[in-house]
């Protein structure tokens, strides 16, 4: 049965009305927003590969073997989806990476694409609030392994390869460090996970000059209880479920069945 979200506060409004970083919002969780209020969502799950490039179903190669592939090696924010279109275009109805994403139907959205590079790294730098957000909604929480972006090496630059990020590297002692952008070779299997734009505007190349903005600051979910005070695991339907924020601001929510 499909759920439906109603947000009952919202504590932090701005001139745009933009959605706010850590946001369960239409099929995934919002995790960049810029200055105008558009934005990028990351898709709850990783994607099922269509072919059985090895014995993990949650991988899948970038493209063909040394061959360049046309309009795919933009890196900034708002690339992602014509790289995507481009490869598309390029091999159709394949079950590589992109082909992946564009043929996704993830909650209901059919506007889905591979994240560039540079969109990429924001998934990266990003993973805490993600995964809070997905543990209380349901999910994929962000695996350590590498992750294809929609950008591929430049073209004088060696064509077998493509760009992607691994969300941490360890210190010697164990602990975890920050994400490290790398290449891979594109006929190698790795994680796949699908962003789409804010109301499918992907058009991030404008800019507002001398208007003070007011944005929502990221939050992370520190926890979830019920109106009696009692802890939830997760959202529970038909009540009204508080979220607590770690800038210590409540939240309330209920889940429709």
């Amino acid at each position: 049965m499909k759920s439906i979200i109603i947000g009952l506060l919202f504590l932090i409004p701005n001139i745009f009305n933009s959605q706010s970083i850590g946001e369960f919002y239409q099929g995934g969780v919002v995790y960049y927003v810029n200055n105008l209020g558009k934005g990028l969502i990351i898709d709850s799950s990783y994607l099922d590969a269509s072919f059985n490039w090895t014995n993990d179903n949650k991988v899948s190669d970038w493209g063909p073997y040394a061959t360049w592939v046309a309009g795919t090696e933009d890196e900034f924010i708002g690339s992602g989806f014509t790289n995507t279109i481009s490869f598309e275009n390029t091999y159709p109805n394949q079950s590589y990476a992109a082909n992946l994403c564009f043929n996704s139907n993830s909650g209901g959205y059919n506007d889905w694409f591979l994240p560039s590079k540079d969109e990429l790294w924001q998934v990266m730098m990003s993973i805490s609030i993600i995964d809070s957000v997905i543990k209380i909604y349901g999910g994929d929480t962000i695996s350590n392994g590498f992750h294809w972006s929609s950008t591929q090496v430049d073209s004088t630059n060696d064509v077998r390869y493509s760009h992607g990020t691994v969300p941490f590297t360890f210190f010697a002692n164990g602990s975890p460090n920050g994400p490290i952008h790398s290449t891979r070779t594109k006929n190698t299997a790795h994680l796949v996970r699908a962003v789409r734009c804010i109301d499918g505007d992907c058009d991030f190349s404008s800019s507002i000059n001398n208007v003070s903005i007011i944005l929502e600051p990221k939050r992370t979910i520190v926890e979830v209880f019920d109106i009696t005070g009692r802890k939830l695991k997760k959202l529970l339907p038909n009540i009204i479920n508080l979220i607590k924020y770690d800038d210590g601001s409540i939240e309330k929510k209920i889940l429709i069945q």
